[in-house]
């Protein structure tokens, strides 16, 4: 699944620079060789913290650095979505990665980024993943606490963001849990078994974020941009 997300974003360019970047844009080619929708070499790495339930590295350009480690506790699911599980996301912007993640602007952005996660996954598309989080229906479900680093930006942030949850969302792996039926008016119960493990139903469900930018006064798109 896909989602497609479009940003307007504005800073001062000379003349002679924007004709740059406006002519390159309209002739399908970019300083760097690329073409207009050509993104940057990615290497992914999964499973890298131990004391995860999963886990996952993306680094887009040997710029753009995000790690992601997923961890699940079982909880009581919320009135409006009972039969489904719940993923909270956490993202935080390092001061090492740019001086502009500092202080109160890097607090707006991490909660911004966290948010545009949260409603990415709150999609239709997502469904059977939620659903597929629930143990009992009203009573207990898993909720995965997706907690991201950004160690460098170099461009196409969301976007390598939501690879790495989607990557580390692949690798994780649940305890096996057994519904234990209640005696009369009792409560069914469930037991956790450490010794058993399942990865995550519908996991391929995760979707990536597409990050488009419009160059010119034509609008001309051009994927990954670098910052």
């Amino acid at each position: 699944h896909g989602v497609l997300s479009v940003y307007w974003i504005m800073f001062q360019l000379s003349d002679t620079e924007r004709s740059f970047l406006e002519d390159g844009a309209a002739q399908g080619v970019r300083a760097d060789g690329r073409g207009a929708l050509d993104v940057r070499p990615v290497t992914l790495e999964t499973s890298l913290l131990p004391n995860a339930s999963g886990s996952a590295r993306v680094r887009i350009g040997n710029v753009t650095d995000i790690l992601v480690g997923i961890k699940a506790e079982v909880v009581e699911p919320t009135q409006q979505a009972p039969d489904e599980g719940l993923l909270s996301f956490n993202v935080e912007c390092s001061s090492l990665a740019s001086p502009d993640y500092v202080g109160r602007g890097a607090a707006d952005l991490n909660a911004e980024l966290s948010q545009m996660l949260s409603r990415l996954y709150a999609s239709s598309a997502t469904r059977q993943l939620r659903s597929s989080l629930c143990i009992i229906a009203s009573k207990k479900c898993w909720m995965l606490h997706i907690d991201a680093l950004v160690l460098d930006s170099g461009g196409n942030l969301f976007g390598a963001l939501s690879l790495a949850v989607r990557a580390a969302l692949r690798v994780v792996m649940l305890p096996g849990v057994v519904v234990v039926e209640g005696e009369a008016d009792e409560d069914d119960e469930i037991d956790v078994d450490e010794q058993v493990f399942e990865p995550v139903p519908h996991a391929e469900d995760a979707p990536v974020a597409v990050t488009l930018s419009a160059i010119g006064p034509k609008g001309v798109y051009i994927a990954d941009c670098t910052s």
